[in-house]
């Protein structure tokens, strides 16, 4: 044992030491020698190709191998799975490598599985025959230590999770490495430990990048092409690909490009390299999301913190974002588009769908507000000049473009989708309005072939880059009309060619590709400043023009570097860049002199006195002229950063980033914080963006609101330390937006609005400007109150801009005074200084469009404010004064406003309150400046319109049109919707066409009127075209063009008309070529428009009638056929004329001149064709004529004479007439007409008709001559009289005309007499339902029901009786119920319970149920039955009053309760029930023998047949000399003797054999039901 202990102790010894060994490093056992580049180069190579076919002649000798930089791997066994995932992690490298200019190779001593060794490895493989790449000593690993390593099964392990699989074929004990190569150095290198010991590609990764940077000036040779580029939607970053030319090999980058302070530089990002390149990319609109499509087809999406591979299929030819950033598409160049959605945290595709091959770029739509599935996300445009739709869903809708379309190229902007078809013009479509256009290139500077070839826009300006590098620019500008158009600038040179451009959307700033070069644009406004009506405007981005707006003298100012902004003080300004400042002395000829400079990066500069002011990054520093910090201003760490600052006289208000303000005396030698810091309370995400302290220095206004837009405004009085605010997108201060408030909280429906009310409600129609933000601002130079700020639409449409002035004082806040329009001209405001602002000049605007304003020295406009217009040159007093008034006229203090301008004596300075009363609304104030104006028509204008009741601003309009203010006219007029009004303003200004817009939109009445005024205006001016057209559309061209050419320009009058061809023009034409004497010319043209009367007319008039008489037959026109037939008629042709007359329908002369010539045979045929007073003349006249009464009574007949037709009739004789006459009366007829047709039958014993004519004919109230309503009977009752002497037979017709109704028959006993003579009637003819209809429309119930009772039909009865409410009506049908069969229907015994109950008859209905029980007693012996039925009775007999009622009912109970106690008794003692039988008293209900019978049915009923024999046999006896089946039947006897085995009973025949049923018990109550019996 002790041996084999020992074997074992040994054998784990050794394994443990062979374990250890095989684990030590490699270096140690196996050796670890590197090899040197010299050892490299002497190797011998040949590539392989495949591995089956190697050409081993084409050696390369290692020296060749290794000329470029080269990383090798040297592989130890390509079947190695291991082997094989070294090489996949290599290949991930591959596109630095290429970036860094540096080979991946790979060798190896053995070509046995390199075929599959080149799917992992991305680069060429070549074959060591000499093993160099594995010496200079080669390691071989024994099998048994790499079998015994860790490592190696770890590594096996992960290679098989990533999916890679390998052989066993092959050597593969030698050791291999990877060895980086460049030149003589060996870069880096890794030798293999053991198998599965791959090279770490992070240090991979780390050699390349050092590689890179120890070669920072690359290969000469090496090319970089910029491809495409796109700015980011949410930040200024800007991702621009590019292709990398190195040693003749393409290679994709995409880099990330940020700016900032108008430069732009590398972003955070890491540069992105790949071996592919990037075909389309695109931002999402509304995230960092970017996605990316490259020339192998792949799909990518990343951001800053992922990265995804979507997709791969066939290469990309458009991509493009959903405008809610939702989902992406991509178009391949086969025309399947696919959709991309995030779904999980992964892009997955959503949907597919298919156009046409050649798609060629998309761009996302913006989704409208509906949200559902239809709303377009992509435009796509396609060969064959097409535009695709595509939805959410993936449906497509096609739309075909005009022209051919070889490339186009799509932008979407401010909803206008911009396309770029290849031609010499952008097409524009508003997608809002559904509106096309197209922009021309314009201009002669581009060569033949030289059209746009890329196309970026944002709102109000449209980019585009051309094929021969040129950027062409459009900017959207408003007309003098109100219409915008897009204005070409003037095209700039980029280079050779265009790659691409685009506009960043987050920044003013175009980025344009240039194929080599990148080329940033950004939008910056012009700089400039003014001080002490001096101006200083930016001309160029290194000189200034400064200008004299008094004098209007100005000098050019010139330096040396690009300024960044000027600020002037009294005789010196300061001009900076971002690295310099210049301090300049400036004569008072405005020509500047350099003083000093020094070197400071400021955002902002300021000069007071000797000082100099910076802002730099986060403090404010005091310098001297040559730029020693004096004194430093810094401000608290919770104030923020300073970001702002102004300077007024000696006077400094700087602003925080954290919102607080500060002001600073400058007076002194140190500046010194005059008031305590300002905190400004702000919304969320708002900011302070510019500030302006006042002159004086005890007011701060500053402009507040999102980032780049501000919308609100500020003021805070340091002095008073009260902040005011306002808003233009409400209209009101914040004072005003609490006091509406307030009176909203404690208004009532029937509280009468205050004044308060009404004055904010004007404030706010006044200033009111949503689609606006707030612009420059400006306090005046002078008036520490008088502020004026700028409002600037927000996009191009937005409208006009405005400059509003107000008034802010410590007593009352802030007080917006006026709003005043800025003209198109304007560029920029600077300044005020009272009475006039300051704008810069717009330079694309002509000064001939500026003629309103006064323009100095081309660049700075002058304009005067609203509230001094025309007292321009008075003096200061005379403004103070005027200041005064609009502060007081905006309070509402009249009585204040005219003191501080009583003592102003001129008319203009009256006229200009006047005209400040009506901007304020205030017409109180107006009227009395009317009154010291002498315009007494004015104000009796004004005082006519209050009684009109015109409204407060329909006043004020009528006011601004006598001031001659007729914009504000025009725009109070507009408000309320006065359209009329504004109409007439815009003729009489002459602006035609907003006048005929207008009204096509709002007056339609007018428009037709207005083309016809504005006719005549061109006619008068010799427009004869347009006057033409207009007259055309006013419908007046048929009387006003040939009245306008038919002296002058006849021929073109005949061309005129022949080009319309109108009737009415041609009929005109005719008519005068007729009377010009052509008529044959007149008749072409009369029949061309088809004019017949006149054609006939022209015949006749040459006499010819036989063709006028063909014409009109030919032509069917009636107008011709009366023409011929009065000339017929004058020349003795009756007959024909007679049918001409009637072919006219002009019946009525035919019927005359028929009467006239006695042509009796035609005559009824024309009546009958006429109207109703024709006919009763032909019938006058038959009825003259002997032999024609008959005729005479149609015609009456026919024309509605009814009772004139009659009497003819009648004294005639003529019955057949009569009949057809009456046939038509009805009981609205003449009441007289109907008793004479009743009397007229009645006489020829047609009794029915006489009666129906009679009945027809009923009372009537009429007013005797005291005007009393009298009864007046008329031949009802004679109706019913003769109905029932002659049986007329009572119809339904005949029965609802006998029925009096409430008008004619007001009196209710006669009409009920009436009812019922009329039901009798029915009863006694066996018409019983009418005969109970009409009894009880007479109220008599009891006649109506026995009525339907001898109808017999169940139903009605039962229905009447339901709803008659009357008790003997309940009592008659519940008898009659009794009489049908209502043993075998359940309902009928209900309904006969429930009508006995409705009519509190308990006699009856305890009567019944005794019926109920004699039933039971009598079908099945059912005593139980029998008993319940009676206690039933008698619960409703003890309601009853007659007593004997239930004593008989008690009766019967008592007899039937002894019965059922002998029944049970035969179940104990048989022969003692039957003594008991024999025994029992006789009752009042039931005899011996029925007793028994009952017997005899009870027990058969149990089945007890020998009691139940027993009892037929005492029936036998008790009954001698009757028979038993006269009270049991038949059935039961047999039944019984078959059952006890006895001879069945010999009755002598089976006369009183029953069959009365089966012996099934009978359910007759529902109560019975209840209670289980």
């Amino acid at each position: 044992m002790s041996i084999i202990w020992t074997g074992l102790v040994g054998a784990a010894t050794a394994f443990s030491g062979a374990v250890i060994y095989a684990n030590l490093p490699t270096r140690w056992t196996i050796g670890h020698v590197i090899p040197t580049v010299a050892h490299l180069r002497a190797s011998k190579l040949i590539k392989i190709d495949k591995e089956d076919s190697i050409d081993k002649s084409q050696i390369i000798a290692g020296s060749d191998f290794l000329a470029k930089p080269s990383m090798v791997m040297a592989v130890r066994r390509p079947g190695c799975i291991l082997c094989r995932r070294e090489a996949a992690h290599l290949s991930e490298l591959k596109g630095l490598f290429d970036q860094a200019g540096v080979r991946l190779v790979a060798v190896t001593y053995q070509s046995k599985g390199v075929d599959e060794f080149k799917s992992y490895f991305k680069g060429d493989i070549y074959l060591d025959t000499e093993r160099t790449f594995y010496g200079p000593n080669e390691r071989w690993i024994p099998m048994w230590m790499g079998f015994l390593r860790p490592g190696v099964w770890t590594s096996v392990s992960a290679s098989k999770k990533e999916g890679l699989v390998g052989n066993l074929e092959g050597e593969g004990r030698l050791l291999g490495g990877v060895f980086f190569v460049d030149g003589d150095d060996m870069v880096w290198s890794h030798m293999e430990k053991e198998w599965g010991d791959k090279a770490d590609v992070e240090e991979a990764r780390r050699a390349i990048q050092k590689y890179i940077m120890s070669h920072p000036e690359g290969d000469l040779n090496d090319e970089v092409h910029y491809e495409i580029l796109a700015w980011s939607n949410v930040s200024p970053v800007l991702a621009l690909s590019s292709t990398l030319i190195h040693q003749g090999r393409p290679q994709g980058q995409l880099q990330f490009l940020s700016y900032s302070n108008n430069n732009i530089g590398n972003d955070d990002r890491e540069m992105i390299s790949s071996t592919t390149t990037i075909t389309h990319m695109s931002w999402a609109p509304a995230t960092e999301w970017l996605a990316m499509t490259w020339s192998d087809g792949r799909v990518s999406v990343s951001n800053m913190a992922e990265a995804y591979d979507v997709e791969v299929f066939a290469p990309i030819s458009s991509l493009a974002w959903s405008r809610d950033s939702k989902c992406f598409c991509c178009i391949d160049n086969r025309g399947e588009i696919r959709l991309y959605s995030r779904e999980r945290k992964k892009w997955a595709r959503k949907s597919t769908a298919k156009v046409e091959e050649g798609a060629m770029c998309a761009v996302g739509l913006t989704v409208s507000n509906r949200d559902d599935a239809s709303s377009p996300l992509f435009a796509i445009g396609g060969a064959k000049s097409r535009l695709y739709f595509i939805d959410a869903s993936a449906s497509i809708n096609k739309v075909k473009l005009t022209g051919k379309i070889d490339n186009i190229k799509l932008d979407l902007s401010d909803g206008l989708l911009l396309i770029c078809n290849g031609e010499k013009e952008i097409r524009v479509w508003n997608l809002r309005t559904d509106e096309n256009s197209s922009l021309p290139m314009g201009g002669t500077t581009f060569k033949t072939g030289d059209v746009p070839c890329c196309i970026s826009a944002k709102p109000g300006v449209i980019c585009a880059g051309t094929s021969g590098g040129k950027m062409i620019t459009w900017r959207k500008r408003k007309q003098n009309d109100g219409t915008f158009d897009w204005t070409p600038q003037t095209p700039d040179t980029m280079g050779e060619r265009i790659v691409s451009l685009a506009w960043s959307p987050f920044i003013g700033t175009l980025a344009l590709n240039a194929d080599r070069e990148l080329i940033v644009f950004h939008e910056n406004d012009t700089v400039a400043h003014f001080r002490n009506k001096v101006a200083a405007i930016q001309n160029t981005p290194s000189s200034f023009n400064l200008i004299n707006s008094e004098k209007g003298g100005f000098h050019e100012l010139r330096l040396q570097f690009q300024v960044k902004g000027i600020f002037l003080a009294d005789k010196q300004l300061v001009v900076w860049s971002s690295e310099t400042i210049a301090v300049m002395d400036v004569q008072s000829s405005l020509v500047a002199h350099p003083s000093t400079s020094f070197h400071c990066s400021a955002k902002d500069v300021a000069l007071v006195q000797q000082t100099v002011i910076t802002l730099e990054n986060d403090k404010v520093n005091m310098r001297t002229l040559q730029g020693t910090v004096k004194q430093q201003i810094t401000v608290p760490e919770m104030e923020g950063d300073p970001f702002a600052i102004h300077v007024n006289r000696t006077w400094l208000v700087l602003a925080t980033t954290n919102n607080f303000l500060r002001v600073y005396d400058l007076s002194k030698r140190e500046a010194r914080q005059q008031y305590l810091a300002k905190g400004i309370d702000l919304e969320d995400d708002c900011v302070l963006a510019e500030v302006r302290i006042n002159v004086t220095g005890t007011r701060v206004a500053a402009t507040f609101g999102k980032p780049n837009r501000p919308d609100g405004l500020i003021v805070w009085d340091a002095e008073s330390d009260s902040l005011s605010s306002f808003s233009f997108k409400t209209g009101l201060t914040e004072e005003q937006q609490l006091e509406e408030e307030a009176e909203r909280a404690t208004s009532t429906g029937l509280r009468p609005v205050t004044a308060a009310a009404r004055r904010i409600e004007r404030d706010r129609s006044r200033f009111c400007l949503p689609s606006h933000k707030t612009g420059a601002l400006q306090w005046d130079e002078v008036d520490p109150r008088f502020l004026v700020v700028e409002a600037r639409p927000e996009n191009t449409e937005g409208g006009d801009s405005y400059v509003m002035t107000a008034l802010a004082t410590s007593e009352f806040g802030l007080l917006p005074h006026a709003l005043q329009i800025v003209s198109l001209n304007t560029s920029r405001f600077i300044g005020v200084s009272v009475p006039n602002v300051y704008f810069i000049k717009n330079k694309e605007i002509e000064e001939e469009d500026g003629r309103s304003d006064r323009i100095v020295a081309k660049l700075l406009i002058v304009r005067t404010l609203q509230e001094f217009a025309g007292i321009e040159d008075s003096d200061s007093s005379s403004r103070d004064a005027m200041l005064n008034f609009c502060l007081f006229l905006t309070l509402g203090r009249i009585d204040d406003a005219f003191k501080a301008i009583k003592f102003i004596r001129s008319e203009k300075v009256w006229q200009q309150m006047a005209s400040m009363s009506v901007k304020a609304r205030r017409l109180d104030v107006a009227t009395v400046c009317l009154g010291h104006m002498g315009e007494a028509r004015a104000a009796a204008a004004l005082r006519r319109a209050a009684a009109r009741g015109d409204t407060e601003k329909e006043r004020c309009a009528l006011l601004a049109l006598y001031l001659g203010m007729l914009d504000e006219a025009e725009s109070l007029y507009i408000h309320c919707r006065r359209w009329d009004m504004v109409v007439k303003m815009f003729v009489a200004r002459l602006k035609w066409t907003e006048a005929l817009k207008l009204a096509s939109q709002h007056t339609r009445i007018d428009e037709k009127r207005l083309y016809h005024q504005y006719a005549k205006f061109l006619e008068e001016k010799g427009d004869i075209n347009g006057a033409i057209e207009n007259y055309e559309r006013a419908g007046t061209h048929v009387r006003e063009v040939t009245r306008m050419l038919c002296r002058d320009y006849s021929r073109d009058l005949e061309a005129y008309v022949r080009k319309k061809r109108e009737p009415e023009l041609q009929k005109w034409w005719a008519s005068w070529l007729e009377i010009t004497g052509n008529i044959d010319g007149a008749l072409n043209f009369y029949a061309v428009a088809e004019d017949i009367p006149s054609i006939v007319r022209i015949l006749l008039h040459h006499d010819r009638l036989e063709e006028a008489i063909a014409k009109a037959e030919e032509s069917n026109n009636p107008a011709a056929f009366l023409i011929v037939a009065r000339n017929c008629e004058g020349i003795g042709r009756v007959e024909d004329a007679v049918n001409l007359y009637s072919k006219a329908n002009a019946i009525s002369s035919a019927i005359r001149l028929a009467q006239e010539n006695n042509m009796v045979d035609k005559l009824a045929t024309l009546c009958l064709m006429a109207g109703p007073r024709e006919m009763a003349n032909g019938a006058a006249f038959y009825e003259d004529i002997a032999g024609h009464a008959q005729t005479a009574v149609m015609l009456y007949h026919k024309a509605g004479m009814i009772g004139r037709a009659l009497d003819v009739a009648y004294r005639t004789e003529q019955y057949n007439a009569m009949d057809m006459v009456t046939m038509e009366l009805t009981p609205q007829s003449d009441k007289t007409t109907l008793e004479r047709a009743g009397e007229f039958f009645l006489k020829n014993q047609n009794y029915e008709k006489a009666a129906e004519l009679l009945a027809m004919a009923q009372k009537k109230l009429v007013q005797n001559t005291l005007g009393q309503k009298t009864e007046k009977f008329l031949q009802l009752p004679e109706a019913i009289r003769l109905c029932d002497e002659r049986n007329v037979r009572m119809t339904e017709k005949l029965t609802n005309l006998l029925t009096p109704t409430k008008e004619s028959y007001p009196d209710l006993p006669t009409r009920k007499r009436i009812l019922c003579s009329v039901g009798e009637l029915c009863v006694a003819q066996g018409a019983y339902q009418a005969a109970a209809k009409k009894f009880a429309q007479a109220g008599a119930m009891v006649e109506a029901i026995s009525a339907l009772i001898r109808s017999s039909d169940t139903s009605r009865i039962m229905a009447f009786a339901s709803i008659a409410r009357n008790k003997e009506v309940y009592i008659m049908a519940a008898n009659y119920l009794q009489t049908t069969n209502w043993r075998e229907d359940v309902e009928l015994c209900k309904s006969i319970e429930n009508f006995y109950n409705k009519a509190q008859a308990y006699d009856h209905l305890s009567g019944f149920y005794m019926s109920c029980a004699q039933m039971e007693l009598d079908e099945v012996g059912a005593l139980p039955q029998a008993i319940h039925a009676l206690e039933e009775a008698e619960k409703v007999a003890a309601k009853s009053k007659e007593p004997a009622t239930l004593i008989n009912v008690r009766a019967f109970q008592s007899e039937c309760t002894r019965m059922l106690k002998i029944l049970r008794s035969f179940e104990i003692d048989p022969a003692d029930a039957l003594r008991q039988l024999r025994g029992a008293q006789v009752g009042p209900n039931l005899n011996l023998p029925e007793t028994i019978a009952v017997m005899v049915k009870a027990l058969a009923h149990d089945s007890k047949w020998k009691n139940a024999w027993s009892c037929i046999e005492e029936l036998i006896k008790r009954c001698a000399g009757s028979k038993p089946t006269q009270f049991v039947p038949r059935i039961f006897l047999d039944q019984i003797a078959d059952e006890v085995g006895q001879k069945r009973l010999d009755l002598g025949g089976n006369e009183g054999d029953s069959d009365d049923g089966e012996l099934e018990e009978v359910d007759f109550s529902h109560q019975m039901k209840r209670q289980g019996i």
